[in-house]
């Protein structure tokens, strides 16, 4: 990885034993790799479409499979997955970069980067940490096309904030070969490219983006693919999915649940929960939809938790409040991302601590480095315990769903 020497180049993942190969002979009954989620599972969502799409299923499992020996087998830095995680890692932590941009140059792999910045999201992006302590983690994954946004992108990358790690995909061996045609041959500006060919035009450029970045002291990565196919695909895919993985104990939080998403769904269907719907709408008592059908779509049921002691005590406003004076130092500060007075986030939490026996929040005076405030252990548990809460109420909730109404 690059960082303030121009003339040193970016790391490479994809260089050493555990390389993105070619394809090698393998059979159509390939051994599913253990602990591949989403894109290569059975599910709906995985590989079926692929192979509804024609694509060489076999192959694609087949290159998984590869991968998943290597990284099983090489230590080190020759460990693709884990160098990917780490240095993600270490640049998050140590050094504020907490943007990942993915830059494919090859549209052929353009959709790999769309996939790389959900599966990035929904895997890291969390609140609490295993523990369940409060954490707000998250890297930002950000998609580019090279060379279509090398213009516009990289002048933010080089010269804008220093808060993004780059990782550039590139195509060693593309299926087309275009030789640039015999125009204005009397024009040096443009005569020089004549007969050039574009495939190896396309991986100058990312030569050149990689060394714009680093004269600039701004780190990336490149990961070479040999061709783009089926082969080559599921070692990417799944060395990818095992990074992501890793990178979630280097975070030490669960990279397999989302439970923002599960949350985030259940105003929708509350919204559903209007007068004119009502004579489609069947809702069960305290204000939890049961199972719904609303011009043949099934909706989820909803609900909310909170801690009542005479009067509600505890609940996901309070939790969110707290969450930002955690991550800011500042009860101010935590009151205006909430859009809430300072006043009022003041009185709320002097209710909250009256109901619930101890204090949440140390507060210091001001002086020379300004107030703040801290949350006190009882706070930190207390929060602890209710996301742990939220969390398996919310399994319980789903699980009685489908239990119920299955259909």
């Amino acid at each position: 990885m690059q960082r303030g020497r121009a003339w040193s180049s970016p790391q490479i993942l994809g260089t050493g034993s555990c390389a993105i190969s070619h394809r090698r002979r393998e059979s159509a009954h390939s051994r599913f790799p253990p602990g591949v989620v989403a894109v290569l599972g059975a599910e709906p969502g995985g590989v079926t479409p692929a192979a509804v799409c024609r694509m060489d299923v076999a192959a694609l499992l087949g290159g998984a499979r590869a991968m998943d020996e290597c990284i099983q087998t090489e230590p080190g830095a020759g460990n693709p997955a884990g160098l990917f995680a780490l240095v993600r890692y270490l640049e998050y932590v140590h050094f504020g970069r907490r943007i990942s941009v993915m830059m494919p140059y090859s549209a052929g792999l353009r959709d790999v980067a769309d996939w790389y910045r959900q599966l990035w999201a929904e895997s890291l992006g969390k609140a609490v940490d295993k523990a369940g302590r409060p954490v707000g983690i998250g890297p930002t994954p950000v998609k580019a096309l090279g060379a279509t946004d090398q213009h516009s992108q990289i002048q933010l990358y080089a010269e804008g904030p220093d808060d993004k790690v780059v990782t550039f995909l590139r195509v060693a061996s593309f299926a087309n070969h275009l030789a640039m045609p015999a125009l204005h041959e009397g024009r040096s500006e443009f005569s020089y490219l004549i007969g050039s060919d574009l495939a190896g035009l396309l991986n100058a450029e990312q030569e050149a983006t990689a060394w714009a970045l680093a004269r600039r002291g701004r780190p990336s990565l490149r990961i070479d693919v040999p061709r783009v196919d089926a082969w080559s695909l599921g070692q990417l895919l799944f060395m990818l999915e095992y990074a992501t993985a890793l990178a979630g104990e280097l975070f030490n939080v669960n990279a397999f649940d989302q439970p923002g998403w599960s949350w985030g769904s259940r105003p929708l269907t509350r919204s559903w929960d209007a007068p004119a719907m009502r004579p489609w709408l069947r809702t069960s008592e305290g204000g939890r939809s049961g199972a719904v059908r609303v011009s043949g779509r099934t909706l989820r049921p909803v609900f909310k938790v909170w801690l009542d002691r005479d009067g509600k005590a505890f609940g996901e406003g309070p939790q969110r409040l707290l969450e930002g004076v955690d991550r800011t130092g500042s009860l101010r500060q935590a009151a205006m991302e909430l859009n809430m007075s300072y006043n009022k986030a003041w009185r709320l939490l002097r209710a909250l601590e009256d109901k619930l026996g101890f204090a949440l929040l140390e507060r210091s005076a001001g002086g020379l480095g300004g107030g703040g405030s801290q949350l006190t252990e009882g706070a930190r548990d207390l929060m602890r315990r209710f996301a742990a809460l939220e969390q398996e109420a919310g399994a319980a909730v789903d699980a009685a769903f489908h239990r119920h109404f299955p259909d």
